[in-house]
């Protein structure tokens, strides 16, 4: 038999609220069971005994974001929780932390928007206006405001100016550039996990979540399983599941991926002494004997541009390496939905997107060889 509790009911939302009264005053909460109503209650009888509590005409911005972000932390990732931080601390709060939500404006936010997309990318507003949207959406639930400000506000657009990701930092490393990077790059503490980017298209965080009891020498296969994140607090740790669900998959061993996990393995013997691999550890670490990720990875091709003479390289990022892979295997062949399994891909449409364009390069290079009449 479930356990009842008084003064709890479902609102028409899919939440429930608890009314609770003091000194004839009326007080609310909400949660999403009973049990977070009646914690919820506790926490607003002890803030109202200690003076501590404001009441909800008084909610300012930055209050009312410290309530909203401990409730995200129920429903999303750590790494999404850590951005929402990130872009509220840098982008919301300097300009609207201090004003009150009932005071909220639309004309506000429009002015605000707009000066965020002269300031910031497009990506970086879109982000900001988005925590918005759910922190005033959350307020009117929570009876703070009647009206989301931020509900109809203007399409972002996207800058004239703005290149696509493939274009910049995430562009495929062309054969040339490849040839020499890598010439300068042996000598680099991340070489060997350079190379496996560069063999598998594996992103930079699944790799350093990788523990050698994933490499399946029997059943020739990499189980990529899980991949490094951040907690809220900012640091970087090895999760216990993958960016997405789509990106649970296997990388299918080849030669030379396999010299490049052998090469690994004596690197790893020459600077710890030790000639037997625990299955337990992960197969690279930071030079520090950290866990190795996307800025890891970063710093060591800036060290390696910095050293190369021959060409200039725009500077890229880890992510390049991934795309570098993709744009090989297109024009070595490979299907496009077999590259969207390998990549791990939620979408066929995805890998499409991305790559696509290098099918139409082929297809134009293939009808040049077409000659059906001779002339």
């Amino acid at each position: 038999m479930s356990k009842r509790y008084v003064g709890v009911h479902l609102r028409k939302d899919g939440r429930y609220e608890k009314r609770f009264t003091i000194d004839r005053k009326r007080y609310s909460v909400f949660g999403h069971s009973c049990k977070e109503c009646i914690e919820k209650e506790f926490i607003r009888r002890k803030e109202i005994a200690e003076h501590r509590y404001v009441k909800n005409q008084n909610v300012t911005v930055n209050q009312y974001f410290n309530e909203w972000i401990i409730q995200k932390e129920q429903e999303v990732k750590a790494t999404t929780v850590h951005l929402y931080k990130i872009i509220y601390k840098n982008q919301i709060a300097p300009v609207m932390g201090t004003r009150k939500i009932q005071d909220l404006e639309r004309r506000e936010l429009v002015s605000f928007q707009s000066k965020l997309g002269q300031q910031y990318t497009t990506a970086t507003t879109k982000k900001a206006i988005n925590i918005i949207k759910q922190l005033l959406e959350s307020a009117v639930i929570d009876g703070i405001t009647t009206v989301n400000a931020a509900e109809y506000l203007p399409k972002i657009k996207k800058k004239s100016n703005e290149r696509v990701a493939r274009e910049t930092i995430h562009r495929a490393l062309t054969e040339e550039e490849l040839k020499l990077f890598l010439k300068y790059a042996q000598t680099d503490w991340n070489y060997n996990a350079i190379c496996l980017l560069l063999a598998t298209g594996m992103r930079a965080g699944e790799l350093g979540a990788l523990y050698w009891s994933d490499i399946d020498y029997k059943n020739n296969v990499i189980h990529i399983t899980k991949t490094v994140t951040v907690n809220q607090n900012g640091k970087s740790i090895i999760g216990t599941t993958p960016k997405t669900q789509k990106s649970k998959r296997d990388i299918p061993l080849n030669v030379e991926i396999r010299d490049i996990l052998s090469k690994q393995r004596n690197f790893i013997s020459m600077w710890t002494g030790e000639r037997i691999i625990k299955l337990n550890d992960t197969v690279f670490n930071a030079e520090m004997q950290g866990i190795i990720y996307a800025k890891t990875i970063n710093n060591s091709i800036k060290r390696i541009l910095k050293r190369i003479e021959e060409i200039e390289i725009t500077p890229f990022t880890a992510h390049a390496f991934r795309s570098t892979f993709a744009s090989m295997a297109v024009k070595k062949g490979m299907p496009l939905n077999v590259l969207k399994e390998i990549m791990g891909h939620a979408s066929y449409s995805m890998t499409a997107d991305l790559y696509g364009h290098i099918y139409d390069e082929q297809k134009q290079e293939s009808m040049e060889d077409v000659k059906i009449i001779m002339m």
